[in-house]
């Protein structure tokens, strides 16, 4: 996508509410927030780099 002067810059979106993650004590909890959000977009960007 056009950014200032000519550039490309990427959007990024993901999930982040309501993923399943594992829990020690019921082997399955739901997550939301940036914390479950931030691995996959770090994920992504590497995948770009």
């Amino acid at each position: 996508l056009p950014a200032g002067y000519g550039r490309m810059k990427p959007d990024l979106v993901t999930y982040g509410s309501l993923v399943r993650g594992s829990n020690l004590v019921s082997g399955c909890k739901v997550l939301s927030g940036t914390s479950v959000a931030s691995p996959v977009v770090a994920g992504a960007v590497a995948l770009l780099a």
